[in-house]
């Protein structure tokens, strides 16, 4: 490329301040090769490094200019075809203007970033293990959460703007900071969960077909949208309740809940009132993530009994002595049957 290249339109388009007609001849130049692209991107990054040198970010146009040259051999470069292009400006005069221009507009973009103190906050990404119940996540805000076996939560280093927004999947327990002004709001698929300060266990597992909230303390707003974050349907929960989100109907409703076997996974403790087996192999199975497979009716047995820190295995042995089951354990399977 010689040193008459029309360098002084390629900074203009650059920094936006080319007519529409420049901008169609830069546009039909662009679209003739890959080359003239690769160019076009090239200098683009040198005016990002070299349009302010100055550490008080004052502008030497001399200084930015040599800097250009020298980091694309301006002078001694190969020609380039330029076929179509507008005709040539010798005079340096342009090239200064042209710089100039490019200079002032990068000082203008640096300027709204230093007069920006409030940094973009970098989002981060935990994901939970089989002991991370034994770690809490303890957030900017002072908010606990306690997670069960593979769960994940995408959340901001630290909270802006008017709301704590993180999203959610799998199976925690939180303990949200109060705080009034800046509510925070838990998004698992198309399901909020808004809250001022407050305990509850939120679960929404890939394998079920329902996402509940079970609120021990405070108050809740649960609502389900669309993907433009338009509610359609919302409830407010409070201490004692559970919300639940059917994912097949997209509907919400609204139960008191009896006992805390929801968190055994945290907990460790299980407590049954005479609850239908069936339903205490569904709790089992969701506590220790394995599969049970009945091969026999149980439709007339009841269970009342309190579990602490028991291993399933211990558990099941105590239906074979209850109620004359025959229990096979392999691994995360077992089989029920008479």
């Amino acid at each position: 490329m010689k040193e008459d290249f029309n360098i002084q339109l390629l900074v203009s388009y650059l920094t936006g301040n080319c007519s529409k007609e420049e901008q169609k001849q830069v546009e039909a130049w662009l679209s003739e090769s890959p080359q003239n692209k690769a160019m076009l991107e090239e200098y683009r990054t040198v005016w990002a490094c070299s349009g302010l040198n100055d550490s008080a970010c004052l502008i030497n146009i001399d200084r930015a200019w040599d800097d250009f040259k020298s980091k694309t051999n301006f002078d001694q470069a190969e020609e380039v075809e330029t076929k179509r292009f507008i005709p040539v400006y010798r005079k340096r005069s342009f090239i200064y203007k042209a710089a100039s221009i490019a200079a002032m507009f990068l000082l203008a973009i640096s300027m709204v970033f230093v007069l920006n103190s409030e940094k973009k906050s970098q989002m981060l990404n935990y994901t939970s293990t089989a002991t991370s119940s034994q770690n809490p996540l303890i957030l900017s805000d002072g908010t606990k959460i306690t997670f069960n076996d593979q769960s994940s939560l995408d959340y901001p280093e630290n909270f802006e703007g008017n709301f704590r927004k993180v999203d959610f999947h799998g199976e925690a327990f939180f303990n949200v900071k109060s705080n009034p002004e800046k509510p925070m709001i838990i998004a698992s698929e198309n399901v909020r969960v808004k809250i001022l300060g407050t305990s509850f266990n939120l679960c929404n597992e890939d394998n079920s077909d329902i996402i509940t909230v079970h609120l021990e303390e405070g108050k809740v707003l649960f609502y389900s949208v669309d993907d433009n974050e338009n509610i359609l349907q919302e409830i407010t929960l409070l201490p004692g309740e559970v919300g639940v989100y059917n994912k097949k109907t997209a509907t919400i409703t609204k139960n008191q809940f009896t006992n805390s076997n929801y968190k055994s996974w945290k907990t460790g403790a299980l407590d049954f009132v005479n609850a239908p087996l069936s339903e205490v192999i569904k709790t089992l199975e969701r506590t220790y993530n394995i599969e049970v497979n009945v091969s026999t009716p149980i439709d007339s047995y009841f269970l009342t009994a309190h579990y602490s820190n028991k291993n399933p295995r211990s558990i099941f042995d105590s239906f074979e002595m209850i109620f004359g089951l025959k229990i096979e354990q392999q691994n995360k399977k077992v089989n029920i049957s008479k």
